[in-house]
């Protein structure tokens, strides 16, 4: 799963596509993890080099937490509202670091 050497920084879940998913930030690159009940695990990633912006937008409870590479936009919704900052933080960290 994770290279040699790789480091996770940060990790929440939320809804993508109507499946929960967990994200995970390591120094690298942002992994997307859905356990399945039925299809079993379906993973997809980014490498930081990739991502042009995230940004975060919270609500009452809940938040979004949206991602952006050069191909596609990531709407993560339902995250936890106190997970919402502190990833997306983290995530401008380390694409500040690689840069």
């Amino acid at each position: 799963m994770l290279s040699d050497g790789e480091q996770v920084l940060a990790f929440t879940s939320g809804l993508m596509d109507g499946d929960t998913w967990l994200i995970t930030l390591t120094d690298r690159r942002i992994i997307f993890l859905d356990k399945g009940m039925i299809y079993g695990l379906k993973q997809a990633s980014i490498g930081l080099d990739k991502v042009n912006a995230v940004s975060g937008k919270t609500g009452l409870i809940f938040g979004l937490i949206t991602i952006e590479d050069g191909a596609s936009q990531r709407h993560i919704s339902n995250v936890w509202k106190k997970t919402v900052v502190k990833f997306v933080n983290k995530v401008r960290d380390a694409l500040e670091q690689r840069r």
